[in-house]
Parts: C-alpha cells; sequence; structure tokens
C-alpha cells in the first residue's frame, strides 16, 4: 500500500514485478485484492482529477443564463449563480434584454447581499457569452477569484449551473404557466428558498444547503389512527384457548387455558352493565342480549308488515304457508337425529 500511494502511476502489474524485483513471492491477484480491500483504486482512477473535484476543491462559484418563454411568446433570461461545494443558488435578476451593463449591475448586487457567503470563493465559471463583458469579471477579480472561462460549445464544462437549469425546468417551470416578468420572478424566488432551505440533496446525505432547522427541532407530524392501531395492544386477541361450544356458539364466556387446565364458567350478564375491566370477548349468550327476536316470530312479524295493508279481510293467511313448510323441516330434522341416535 505504501508503494502504492507514492507512486500513483503505478498499476497492480507493476507493483507486483517491483516486489518479485526485491525477491517477494506473491501473486498478482494477492497484490489486486490486497489493494481492492483498501480501496486504492488502478493507477488511471489514481491519478487522474476529475472537473467536478477540481472546481470543489477551488471552492468555484459557477453562473450562466437560463432561458424562459411566456405564454405570450415573450422570452426571459434569468441569471443565476451557484456555489459549487455547497450547492446554494443565488438569484442574480430577470431581465427580458441583458446587456454588459445589466450583468455588471447583478454582480455588484451578488457581493453587496451575499459577501459573507462567498467569502471562501475561490473562483468563478462562466461561459464564453457575450453579455458576460471585462467589467463584469473586474469585479470578481477584485475579490481575489480567479475567471474560468469553458471551452467554446461545451456545456458539460459548467455542469453543476447546466443540471440545476434542469431541476429548475422540472420542478417549476413544467408546473406552472408565466404570464409575465413579476410573476416568473416571485416564482423564481420562492423556488430558491425552497431549494436551499428544504429540499434535500444527495451529495449532502440527504440535507439541503441552507437548513433553516435542524432535523431535531422539526416538529413531529402527529401519529395517524393506522399508527396508533398498531401501537395500542389490541384487547380483542383471547388470551387462553377457546372451547368448541365457544366457537360454534360465538360467545367467550367459556375459555380453557394454554395447559388445558379446567377453568370456572363467568357469569353472563348484559353488556351494558358489564364493568370495563372484562374485555369484549366476554360478551352474554345470543338469547339474553338486548334486542333478541325468535327467528319464527320475526317471520310473522315481517310478514304480517308486508300484508296488512292489502285489501284482504285476513292478514294472516299468507303466514300459513310459510309456517307450515317451517313445522314441516323441523319434523324432517328431529326424525333424522331420533334415527341416529337409535
Amino acid at each position: 500500500m505504501q508503494i502504492a500511494t507514492e507512486n500513483p502511476t503505478w498499476g497492480y502489474r507493476r507493483i507486483h514485478g517491483e516486489l518479485v524485483g526485491l525477491g517477494h513471492r506473491i501473486a498478482a491477484s494477492t497484490i489486486w485484492q490486497i489493494l481492492k480491500h483498501a480501496g486504492i483504486d488502478p493507477a488511471p482512477d489514481r491519478s487522474d482529477v476529475t472537473w467536478s473535484q477540481s472546481l470543489r476543491s477551488q471552492a468555484a462559484v459557477a453562473c450562466d443564463f437560463a432561458t424562459i418563454d411566456s405564454i405570450t411568446l415573450r422570452r426571459f433570461y434569468l441569471l443565476f449563480f451557484i456555489d459549487i461545494p455547497t450547492p446554494t443558488v443565488y438569484l442574480g435578476g430577470i431581465t427580458e434584454h441583458p446587456t454588459g451593463t445589466w450583468t455588471t449591475q447583478a454582480a455588484r448586487n451578488l457581493f453587496i447581499r451575499h459577501a459573507d457567503q462567498l467569502a471562501d470563493a475561490g473562483a468563478l465559471v462562466r461561459d464564453r457569452g457575450s453579455r458576460l463583458i471585462d467589467a463584469f469579471d473586474e469585479i470578481f477579480r477584485t475579490e481575489q477569484m480567479k475567471i474560468l472561462k469553458t471551452p467554446i460549445r461545451t456545456p458539460v464544462a459548467n455542469a453543476f449551473a447546466e443540471r440545476w437549469i434542469g431541476t429548475l425546468r422540472r420542478e417549476l417551470l413544467d408546473r406552472a404557466i408565466i404570464w409575465n416578468q413579476r410573476q416568473l420572478e416571485r416564482l423564481v424566488v420562492d423556488y430558491i428558498e425552497h431549494y436551499n432551505s428544504h429540499r434535500p440533496h444527495r451529495s449532502l446525505d440527504q440535507r439541503p444547503p441552507a437548513p433553516t432547522r435542524t432535523p431535531e427541532q422539526a416538529p413531529r407530524p402527529p401519529p395517524s389512527r393506522e399508527i396508533d392501531a398498531l401501537q395500542r395492544t389490541h384487547q380483542r386477541v383471547p388470551t387462553c384457548r377457546l372451547t368448541s361450544h365457544d366457537r360454534v356458539s360465538g360467545t367467550h364466556t367459556r375459555r380453557l387455558p394454554l395447559d388445558s387446565a379446567p377453568c370456572r364458567r363467568l357469569p353472563s350478564a348484559n353488556r351494558h352493565t358489564q364493568p370495563r375491566s372484562v374485555p369484549r370477548l366476554i360478551r352474554p349468550p345470543i338469547r339474553q342480549r338486548k334486542g333478541y327476536r325468535c327467528p319464527i316470530v320475526q317471520l310473522l312479524s315481517t310478514r304480517y308488515r308486508r300484508t296488512r295493508t292489502s285489501r284482504t279481510t285476513r292478514p294472516w293467511r299468507g303466514c300459513r304457508g310459510h309456517l307450515s313448510v317451517f313445522c314441516q323441516r323441523a319434523a324432517r330434522i328431529r326424525d333424522t337425529h331420533e334415527a341416529r341416535g337409535q
């Protein structure tokens, strides 16, 4: 690992050859495995420095123009600045006719408003547009910042600014209709405030660039009914094994413990007079509940309500057929049970 650190241009094979020359008998795959577990990449990836890493090391600030078309076919130009180490966005201004004088004044306003946030900036990344004149660059040079101009027709060199333009279009402009410059300024100001203080960023471990409050200070949302139901202990789950009588009749007044020891039957009572300490599962038999009616009485009363408004003078005539059928079925069931018992 010391050889790989001191010689960044040496690959795995070169390190293996040097060790063999020194008299060490080791396989090349072993060297590859050791360096891979140590987090040391091959020579090309170890020696090269990416453009984004260079910009972050210099604490550069990128600037660019974003074009926005309104519903009335008017085009607006939005000048913005983005701090690359901490992707904080600053609005330069919005106009229909960007000129060199206008951009120079926007640069002055940037340092008047955000001089403290840009005190550590070391470079400015910009394209070669004609609107960014020498007076514009001179303002940044007075702040001890270098001017890094991107190559011609190479937007990837200013990738941070180009990516923010895409984010602005996807999250704001594609969801709103722009009517005039005043409305556009209000929307962009609100979105930049949301982008800097609330929107999570993957490069910052899902945190905003300039959060107004920490996650510990954020208010906790009220729990929903589903979460409350999961957190509370469900009282309707029986703690003892139910008997066959309880499964058939639907009452949970007679229960056996898990060790199959007999237990005394709990007294049945009306559900409105039961104390709160008794679980809901302990309910009285169905015939002792309030509002219980015999099925035959319900059948007769229902049939009577249907026929009492008819013109006939015998309202109970329609119930005789149903009652006779019911009695016949009951007799068949009784005879069947008697035959099985014999």
